[in-house]
């Protein structure tokens, strides 16, 4: 039996050989690099409904995919048999890239690298050095500093974190601050946090001191007066 779909539809949009196949008008039509490169393009059975110059019908997969899938990231250089059939593995993945079919951006990288397209280096301002591999919002660092870029400050603190420094908190002499790293989603990359305090007169220096519980740090701001022992 041959199947032919004339229905419209939009085989263009699916970007790997296995979403192309979940729609019955398209099929996969393989570029012969043996790196799972291909385009998904409205065929039947026989082939593509369009002419395509210097076809072969090796190239053409209508109800299954090539074995080697790395999204043009790497070639495949083992064979193995499972219970589902042969199965070719990628090599080390290139151009930033990683998973089984080198389909993920790595760390420092965020896009969709899969049927050839490529991850771009996380812009953070030299606030992180991560971002999310999808969206590219970046894990700041630095408790204080917000967006999607690290290119804000968070409210009640100061900086200019586009320049690459930190968000600094203000801290009033005489008073006692509770901070709790990782303690909002906002804060959940935090590993620092940057403070400053100005006197209020000459004279007498200002003492700080910190102490820390698990993912708590309190800091202590004397006037005139020397740290002491402190129990948290």
């Amino acid at each position: 039996m041959i199947c032919t779909c004339t229905e419209s539809s939009n085989c263009s949009a699916h970007k790997t050989c296995a979403e192309c196949q979940l729609s019955p008008e398209c099929g996969w039509l393989d570029d012969g690099s043996r790196t799972g490169l291909g385009t998904c393009i409205p065929g039947s059975s026989r082939g593509p409904l369009e002419p395509i110059k210097d076809f072969h019908s090796e190239q053409w997969y209508f109800i299954d995919c090539p074995a080697c899938q790395c999204n043009g990231h790497s070639m495949c250089n083992e064979t193995r048999h499972t219970v589902g059939g042969i199965q070719e593995v990628c090599g080390d993945c290139q151009h930033n890239t990683m998973g089984r079919h080198c389909e993920i951006c790595a760390p420092g990288y965020f896009g969709d690298p899969r049927n050839g397209d490529h991850c771009t280096a996380c812009q953070c301002n030299g606030q992180s050095d991560t971002c999310d591999n999808i969206t590219g919002v970046c894990h700041c660092r630095t408790k204080g500093v917000i967006g999607a870029n690290c290119d804000r400050c968070d409210q009640k603190y100061y900086g200019q974190p586009k320049n690459g420094t930190p968000c600094y908190y203000e801290l009033s002499v005489d008073f006692i601050f509770t901070f709790k790293l990782k303690n909002e989603e906002k804060d959940k990359h935090a590993t620092e946090i940057y403070l400053f305090s100005i006197p209020h007169k000459n004279g007498p220096s200002v003492s700080v001191c910190i102490c820390r519980t698990n993912d708590e740090r309190r800091v202590f701001i004397f006037f005139g007066e020397q740290c002491l022992f402190l129990k948290s």
